[in-house]
């Protein structure tokens, strides 16, 4: 996913893929993906492992991964680093953890 990410923030504007949907959306979907799969990786694929601690770790990881990633395409011609996408990245990362750690209570 990290590699996707960054294939993709190395792109022009001109030649990112048109999916339809708004860049904060994407943000949100690609980092959320992307905190998913740390947080797999953290309990070792077994979801009864996942803990506030855990959890917060694979939304921070992701995070600090965005904010790299938002530093990476400020060296891109035509794009910029802004915060909102930064945001988007972090909102992603807390929702699609917070979904499946919650899936644990219910």
């Amino acid at each position: 996913m990290m590699v996707f990410i960054f294939v993709l923030s190395s792109m022009s504007p001109h030649d990112l893929p048109l999916i339809g949907l708004d860049d904060s959306v994407m943000h949100a979907f690609e980092y959320g993906v992307l905190a998913v799969l740390l947080l797999r990786g953290l309990v070792g694929a077994r979801w009864v492992r996942v803990n506030g601690s855990v959890a917060w770790l694979a939304i921070v990881l992701s995070t600090f991964y965005g904010l790299s990633d938002e530093v990476h395409q400020s060296f891109v011609p035509g794009r910029t680093a802004e915060i909102a996408d930064l945001l988007a990245d972090a909102v992603g990362g807390m929702l699609a953890v917070g979904l499946i750690w919650g899936r644990r209570f219910v």
